[in-house]
């Protein structure tokens, strides 16, 4: 894409269809590198002495990008039923779509170019489908209402994601055994196959189908268990597409983060408030080896035994951090021990299955009953009593982005890394308490944000003197000057900058007056990180548009 194309591509403004058009056929007719090549057949006829049969194929787009912070939903292409022989072809052609009309217009209203457009395309065995469709874990329309939303059609799942005819719709409870609430059942007199010749083609539904659903109440309660777990591990909503094989073989083929329109703030209060009305059984012990919220049956441990049945949701509490737990690991929701480090084999494991889990407690086994519900909040280092609809909520409902992991971020290049919203945002955090400006500054560098903080009112004036700030976190009651005096001076000194006053002595008299003041937000101590983080956030995008709006 060098020389006049690249030029081209690059210019401000729309480029022309024939220039898009034109990248679009160099990829789709380049020749692919011999050793490439020779990788994807090998790696072809794995397959094929996997299937057994005659093997087809589905090739997935995977760019950069695409379903994580950005869905590109339908702007790159997928071949389904292809043959063997023309798996070559497809791979240029799903590239190729790198440079669709659609996937450029799209890739430009959000500030990229050509040149971070990268493509991966995922090679999979073709799932001759009885019925398929989507899930989502929770419902877009109503994300506080404890459902989720299964479409389904038989077949092929084109139909249900290109929206082209009636599919069946169901409202599944998220708790077991996940009931179906609602159901929508539509007359569906076509559907896509698999194609004898390749590709994939609509054929007629027998017609003892058309008016039944597409899927039986016993697959839907096993997507649904299925679903929540992938949910659990991702540690935000889902958009799930899924097939169920002729055999009645449940089939997960895509996963990525669900687009829910959502108040987090709104809801991080709601926890916030919630986890006030519930008996605190465990606190301020032991080590995060990996963060989340976690709920289900206290199962302890006490010894070398190993559990007998277990209940679909469950917490593990165990007095040592035996090898012999690791097994039950990816079934828990959470793992709390007495005795174990964060850096241990155990721990290890509990960050690999991405389960929240509190290590080293001392006192787990002897406070914690076995049997009774828990909700383990991983974030704070907290066990409450009981299940905290409200904090899981906040975690599922929160926007989070798998750019976001440290497994993402390990293995992505530096450029990736930074949150272009936040990459420029510097913040000022001033409290005299240090624990407070420990714990909250990496939370928020995590977030891409350049962080200083300070113990002394008095030396952060000197640096608001000098740097230009965006956003101040100031406690309220400090040593002279104390937060209001502190606020005032910021706002002398950099009139657009965003206040947030935290304080452990919150009246309805000190908000009013910090709010008069000119701050934009007033939080009560204690509060969670992940609250005053996500506050942090949307004063950030409220910034950038600000920003935007400047420029233009």
């Amino acid at each position: 894409m060098s020389g006049w194309l690249g030029q081209e591509l690059n210019d401000r403004g729309e480029p022309a269809a024939s220039v898009v058009a034109e990248a679009e056929r160099r990829v789709r007719q380049c020749r692919v590198p011999l050793d490439l090549r020779r990788a994807i057949r090998r790696a072809v006829r794995r397959l094929e002495r996997s299937a057994g049969r005659s093997l087809r194929l589905a090739l997935r787009s995977s760019a950069v990008g695409e379903d994580g912070e950005r869905s590109f939903a339908g702007l790159h292409r997928t071949a389904l039923g292809v043959p063997v022989a023309q798996v070559i072809d497809e791979y240029r052609r799903v590239v190729a779509s790198l440079f669709g009309p659609a996937a450029v217009a799209y890739r430009r209203e959000h500030g990229e170019g050509w040149q971070q457009a990268s493509m991966a395309v995922g090679c999979l065995r073709m799932v001759d489908a009885r019925s398929s469709g989507v899930a989502y874990t929770v419902d877009p329309a109503d994300p506080q209402r404890d459902v989720m939303v299964v479409s389904a059609a038989p077949g092929l799942g084109k139909l249900v994601v290109e929206g082209q005819a009636g599919v069946d719709r169901f409202v599944l409870a998220r708790r077991p055994p996940h009931p179906v609430l609602e159901r929508r059942v539509q007359r569906k007199e076509k559907m896509y196959a698999v194609d004898a010749q390749g590709g994939i083609g609509l054929v007629p539904v027998p017609a003892a189908r058309q008016a039944v659903p597409a899927v039986s109440d016993r697959v839907l309660a096993e997507l649904a268990q299925v679903a929540l777990r992938i949910e659990r591990y991702m540690k935000s909503a889902q958009d799930i597409e899924w097939a169920e094989d002729g055999s009645g073989r449940l089939v997960i083929l895509q996963v990525r983060p669900l687009e829910v329109v959502s108040d987090a703030v709104r809801i991080g209060r709601q926890a916030q408030a919630a986890t006030k009305r519930h008996r605190v059984l465990l606190s301020g012990r032991g080590t995060i080896a990996c963060r989340g919220i976690g709920y289900g049956q206290a199962v302890v441990v006490r010894g070398d035994e190993t559990p007998g049945e277990l209940p679909p949701d469950f917490v593990l509490v165990a007095r040592v951090s035996s090898p012999h737990l690791a097994a039950l690991v990816p079934q828990a929701s959470a793992v709390i021990t007495d005795v174990g480090a964060a850096t241990g084999h155990l721990a290890t494991i509990t960050r690999e299955c991405r389960v929240p889990a509190i290590m080293d407690t001392e006192i787990a086994t002897q406070v914690l009953a076995h049997g009774p519900e828990i909700t383990v909040d991983a974030e704070e280092g907290v066990v409450y009593e009981g299940r905290v609809d409200e904090l899981l909520r906040y975690q599922v409902l929160r926007r989070s982005s798998t750019e976001e992991w440290r497994e993402f971020r390990s293995a992505c290049p530096e450029t990736l890394k930074v949150n272009p919203m936040t990459k420029v945002v510097k913040v000022c955090i001033v409290d005299d308490e240090q624990i407070v400006c420990e714990r909250l500054q990496p939370v928020l560098e995590k977030n891409g944000f350049v962080v200083e903080s300070f113990t002394s009112s008095r030396a952060a004036m000197e640096r608001l003197a000098e740097e230009a700030f965006h956003i101040l976190i100031t406690d309220l009651k400090m040593a002279h000057p104390d937060g209001i005096e502190l606020l005032r001076y910021a706002r002398r000194q950099l009139p657009e900058i965003h206040v947030v006053v935290i304080t452990g002595f919150a009246t309805e008299e000190t908000a009013r007056e910090a709010l008069q003041r000119g701050a934009v937000e007033f939080i009560a101590k204690p509060f969670r990180l992940s609250y005053l983080r996500d506050v942090v956030l949307r004063i950030a995008e409220q910034i950038r548009q600000e920003a935007e709006a400047r420029e233009e």
